[in-house]
C-alpha cells in the first residue's frame, strides 16, 4: 500500500475476529453450534495462533501500523473462575513482543484493558510488575511498557525491561520510566539488586541503562534466545544507592 499523501501519523490497520483468528474455542457456544452442522466449521481460522511471527512480519511489510486480535474470552478462562494462564502468558508475549516492541503497532484502550487480566494475574502474584508508558498531558498517548520480571525471592532481584515505540524516541521518556520502575522495585517491592539485559547490538537500550545510572558489569555469551538463536547480552546492574534521593 503507498502512504503518499498521508500524514505521518495516519494508522494502517486490520482487524480480525476470535473465530477468524484461530478458530472456535472447544468448550465455546459456537462449538455445539459447529458440532450440530448450525454454523460453518472454523478449523484453526488463518493459523494466527501458530504463525503470528510469520503473519506480523507480512503486516509490517505491508506498511500496517496497527493491528486488533480479538482472543475469545473462553480460551482464556477454560472453566468458571479458572484461568488458563499459560495461555495468557501467551498472548501476552505475542502481543508486547511481536506487536509492541518489533513492530511498534498500536493498541487502543480496550486491548490494553484486556492485557490488563494478565498483568493483574502476575501482580497479585508477586511474579512480574509491569506498568504502561505514556505521554505527559490528560490526553497522553500510549508510547510504551517497562516493568519488573524474573524476580527472585530468595535473593530480592528482578530483571527490568523497557521498550518505547519507535515514534516517541529521543525524548527520555524511556530513561525516565525505567527509573520510576527501578525506584518501585526498591521501595515497595524490597529489591537489593535489579539487573538489566540489552542485546550486545541494542544501542539504544544500552544507552538508557547508562542515563539512569545503571553499572555495566560486562557481556554474557548465548545469554539471550532471540526467535531460536542464542545471542550475547550485556548485562547492566542498579542498586538502592545508584539512585540519588531514593531514601528522601
Amino acid at each position: 500500500m503507498s502512504a503518499a499523501g498521508f500524514p505521518d501519523t495516519f494508522v494502517w490497520g486490520t482487524t480480525s475476529s476470535s473465530v477468524g483468528v484461530e478458530g472456535v474455542a472447544p468448550n465455546a457456544d459456537w462449538s455445539a453450534w459447529e458440532r450440530d452442522n448450525d454454523a460453518p466449521r472454523s478449523a484453526d481460522g488463518n493459523g494466527w495462533a501458530t504463525n503470528s511471527a510469520d503473519d506480523a512480519a507480512l503486516l509490517a511489510t505491508l506498511g500496517t501500523n496497527a493491528v486488533r486480535v480479538t482472543i475469545e474470552w473462553a480460551r482464556l478462562e477454560i472453566r468458571d473462575g479458572i484461568i488458563d494462564t499459560d495461555r495468557v502468558a501467551h498472548e501476552r508475549q505475542v502481543a508486547m513482543t511481536q506487536l509492541f516492541t518489533e513492530l511498534g503497532f498500536r493498541f487502543n484502550a480496550a486491548e490494553l484493558s484486556e492485557l490488563g487480566v494478565s498483568v493483574q494475574l502476575d501482580w497479585d502474584r508477586g511474579i512480574e510488575f509491569r506498568f504502561a508508558v505514556f505521554e505527559p498531558g490528560p490526553a497522553g498517548r500510549f508510547v510504551g511498557s517497562a516493568g519488573l520480571n524474573h524476580l527472585n525471592d530468595v535473593h530480592r532481584i528482578a530483571n527490568l525491561g523497557y521498550w518505547v515505540r519507535a515514534s516517541a524516541t529521543g525524548r527520555g521518556i524511556a530513561s525516565r520510566a525505567t527509573r520510576l520502575v527501578a525506584q518501585f522495585g526498591f521501595r515497595t517491592a524490597a529489591l537489593g539488586r535489579i539487573e538489566v539485559l540489552t542485546a550486545v547490538d541494542n544501542v539504544a537500550s544500552q544507552r538508557v541503562a547508562d542515563k539512569v545510572g545503571a553499572t555495566y558489569e560486562g557481556t554474557l555469551r548465548e545469554r539471550l534466545l532471540v526467535r531460536g538463536t542464542r545471542i550475547p547480552a550485556r548485562l547492566y546492574s542498579l542498586v538502592a544507592d545508584d539512585l540519588p534521593g531514593l531514601q528522601a
